[in-house]
């Protein structure tokens, strides 16, 4: 428990050097932005969520049937997407490394806004399925 407050409190110093004027100009401080984000979401879940016996006296997944499945989802889809912007981030700088005057569309901040959103959808589609599990206990 204890990298957790020191990881978080790195995070948020990442995102605020990151936040200065000159790395707003680049694809990398935003994406860098992005990626730091999604750690930060994926800390706190684990926070808040994974060790609530210890914050809130109970564990939320053993709450209920809706719980369970839902945080379940939630750990999921954040894991799954904070590697994949991993990837498409070192995609990103082989582009613009190997390929400088080609694939230039991926210096809008928009385009790569929804990139990484469709990246996000995906693996949303391909995680529903952890909505659908039920744990049938047999206690005797």
């Amino acid at each position: 428990t204890i990298p957790m407050p020191i990881g978080t409190a790195l995070n948020f110093l990442s995102f605020y050097v990151l936040t200065r004027p000159n790395f707003n100009k680049t694809n990398m401080g935003y994406l860098s932005r992005w990626q730091i984000s999604i750690d930060l979401i994926v800390l706190f879940t684990y926070i808040f969520i994974s060790r609530s016996s210890f914050i809130f006296g109970t564990n939320l997944i053993n709450e209920n049937d809706f719980a369970c499945r839902f945080i379940s989802f939630w750990r999921r889809i954040f894991l799954h997407f904070s590697s994949w912007t991993t990837v498409f981030i070192t995609s990103d700088r082989f582009l613009a490394v190997h390929f400088p005057n080609k694939f230039l569309f991926m210096r809008n901040k928009k385009i790569v806004s929804l990139i990484i959103l469709s990246i996000f959808l995906l693996i949303t589609i391909i995680d529903i399925e952890n909505l659908f599990y039920y744990l049938k206990l047999d206690i005797k």
